[in-house]
């Protein structure tokens, strides 16, 4: 039964020849185990917001974002406009490595998770809360996150654009275009 064949496919190995003998099927196998692999991996992106979180950038300058950062990046699997109906949580994915308090240093990751239940119920509508650690008020976008995250109701998402990140005057550039203020977040999902 191991050397027989099933309808329409080969044996995988030929009865009497060693792995090594059997270069094509082997090649064929690793290059297979290679892309299984690489298609299993973490996605990256560079995620750019406007600093205010309820800016929405008019479509022409939209279009002519994406079309930048098109240039930027020329081998980015896809360039996304996202416009959401409330303000939202950007995220750092598999890179969200903590925050602190903006003011006294304090790690505020225990608190941070009730604070942000309490504020999407709001659907972010108010991100002003009152830290636990010096009773300060402060706008949960202003916390001292380690990797960037932002609030906001407009995402531009490059995806893995294989480079780390934007350049300085490329961020400007694409501030102008927007018309805004922007922040870049660097995320692995």
């Amino acid at each position: 039964m191991l050397a027989g064949r099933y309808e329409g496919c080969e044996p995988l190995l030929q009865v009497g020849k060693s792995w090594c003998d059997q270069g094509d099927l082997r090649e064929q196998m690793l290059d297979y185990s290679v892309n299984h692999l690489i298609s299993r991996m973490s996605d990256n992106f560079l995620c750019f917001v406007p600093t205010d979180p309820l800016f929405v950038p008019n479509g022409e300058a939209i279009l002519a974002a994406k079309e930048m950062l098109a240039s930027l990046f020329p081998l980015a699997e896809s360039i996304i406009a996202t416009e959401h109906s409330d303000v939202a949580f950007i995220d750092a994915g598999e890179n969200w490595d903590g925050v602190r308090c903006p003011m006294c240093k304090s790690d505020m990751e225990a608190w941070w998770n009730d604070a942000m239940s309490e504020a999407y119920k709001r659907k972010f509508s108010n991100l002003i809360v009152r830290t636990q650690c010096c009773e300060k008020s402060v706008s949960l976008n202003k916390l001292a996150y380690v990797w960037p995250v932002a609030f906001a109701k407009f995402v531009l998402e490059v995806m893995n654009p294989n480079v780390i990140r934007i350049e300085e005057k490329g961020l400007t550039r694409l501030s102008q275009i927007l018309g805004c203020e922007i922040k870049e977040i660097i995320a692995r999902v």
